[in-house]
């Protein structure tokens, strides 16, 4: 991987030409990036099939939490480079497979903000839901809605109405109809998982099933409630039977 960093002399950038590092200044190659609780990581595929992973600065570049902690041999920390980023190159990433990673996700980025390299091509979603029932039947979970993404949105996966910070998932590029992306698969961590949805000129908007959605979704559901329309309706009838009166009842009246 190779490191570039922010090039101070702003005159000297602009008549830089380096292959990688382009207007930044290339400094020294690493096989090893170590991310610490709190590093925020832009992560995008280049034209030329290169990874690129931007370091964003901590909120407060003085604070203790932003202090990067000693690095060794062969490694680098986003701290360490902030604003600067890393340019893993396309041998070195199908040497490496699947990228895993974990912690707060989102894809895409909304057209407001700008950015062709942030576009959200599209995708799918499934929220799926494992409870008490389905534990006892041996079922594993059921799926409570599944959809399309919307084309340039940024999706953000939610947990209990807060970005959840213990997603994990993995990406890697490919090409599509000639076109190399970056596919992502990201998992939601524990608690009542969601998607929050932002499209430009729209408010955000939450993907969130409620109770309804997991009666629909379990079938163990519907056969109780169907169940419970059929006893209910034997009791009904039962209840008409008693009522009628009967035919010894109807002499009586008459005498």
């Amino acid at each position: 991987m190779t490191l570039c960093r922010p090039n101070p002399d702003l005159r000297a950038a602009l008549k830089s030409q380096h292959p990688i590092c382009k207007q930044f200044l290339p400094d020294g190659t690493y096989t090893r990036l170590a991310i610490d609780a709190g590093d925020v990581l832009d992560i995008r595929v280049e034209a030329d099939q290169s990874l690129l992973v931007r370091f964003l600065p901590c909120e407060s570049l003085s604070s203790d939490s932003c202090v990067a902690p000693v690095s060794a041999a062969g490694e680098i920390r986003p701290r360490e480079a902030p604003n600067g980023f890393l340019v893993i190159s396309p041998k070195s990433l199908q040497a490496s497979g699947l990228l895993s990673l974990s912690g707060r996700i989102s894809l895409g980025r909304d057209l407001a903000s700008g950015g062709r390299p942030d576009f959200l091509w599209g995708g799918t979603y499934e929220i799926r839901e494992q409870n008490w029932l389905t534990r006892i039947l041996g079922r594993r979970s059921v799926t409570l809605e599944r959809g399309e993404l919307i084309p340039g949105s940024a999706v953000e996966i939610v947990s209990n109405n807060l970005p959840s910070t213990t997603s994990n998932g993995h990406f890697f590029p490919a090409i599509i109809d000639d076109q190399m992306v970056l596919k992502v698969v990201a998992l939601s961590g524990g608690g009542d998982g969601a998607i929050r949805v932002s499209v430009s000129g729209a408010d955000p908007f939450t993907i969130d099933p409620d109770w309804i959605d997991s009666v629909i979704a379990n079938p163990v559901f519907l056969a109780l409630a169907f169940l419970l329309g059929i006893l209910l309706n034997a009791l009904q009838l039962a209840s008409t039977i008693l009522r009628a009166p009967s035919a010894t009842d109807a002499e009586r009246s008459q005498d």
